[in-house]
């Protein structure tokens, strides 16, 4: 144990904080031990009001590249991995991933597509890490996990003959889940809404892709107008 300048070295000579161990030939432990009846073990981080109780984790490369924050101006918790914030909960409760997997994809033009066809949603809202493609029309799962995923569209006959149309959640191009509605009037022009939601577990790099089909297996006619969407986010 070496003390100079007001701090205290375990295992060094040249102790960089208050209390600094150091430990050359293997591990470096910390025990807070309490065995008694009831007893609890603590460590107490008091700071400032203005200032933040933090934790830090590093390497020999980055000091702080995670980090465990407590703000006690807004009382508020920060939680960083890699060098950027990844979690944040409020003084209410309220939590905030401002990296979590998620989109919203519309048509910005309308289309008429073969039976059986994909239905290629053109334009995000929002893409956050960009997981949804608008020239293939898939959304792909960047991290293994639970995913909701959803879709709705305005759909209009181009022909008298269709009965009905089906618009299907597909993974890795086979049919997950689908859904149907019908045309009542069955008159060229005629539309109606069919909407899909399903909550899934997806693997890194599956893929979403959504389908249209008629009972006539003839062309539809997808709306614009952001009355059609896709849409998904990572649950956990």
């Amino acid at each position: 144990v070496n003390v100079t300048g007001g701090k205290v070295g375990i295992g060094t000579a040249s102790p960089g904080a208050l209390l600094h161990g150091f430990n050359s030939g293997g591990d470096a432990n910390v025990t807070v031990e309490s065995t008694s009846s009831n007893g609890d073990a603590r460590l107490n981080l008091y700071a400032n009001s203005t200032g933040v109780s933090q934790i830090r984790f590093g390497n020999e490369a980055d000091t702080n590249t995670g980090l465990l924050t407590y703000f006690h101006s807004d009382e508020s918790m920060a939680f960083r991995t890699n060098d950027s914030e990844r979690m944040r909960i409020d003084s209410t409760g309220r939590v905030t991933t401002p990296n979590q997997p998620a989109f919203v994809a519309t048509t910005v033009s309308t289309s008429t597509l073969p039976n059986n066809a994909d239905v290629i949603f053109n334009s995000t809202v929002t893409n956050r890490g960009s997981i949804y493609n608008t020239s293939n029309g898939r959304f792909t799962a960047p991290v293994a996990g639970l995913y909701a995923i959803g879709a709705h569209i305005r759909v209009a006959s181009t022909t008298n003959s269709i009965t009905y149309h089906r618009l299907s959640l597909r993974k890795n191009g086979a049919y997950v889940q689908y859904s149907r509605g019908r045309l009542e009037g069955r008159n060229n022009g005629d539309y109606s809404y069919i909407a899909n939601y399903i909550i899934i577990e997806l693997a890194v790099n599956d893929y979403i892709s959504t389908q249209v089909e008629t009972g006539a297996g003839t062309t539809l006619q997808i709306n614009s107008a952001n009355e059609s969407a896709f849409y998904g986010h990572l649950v956990g």
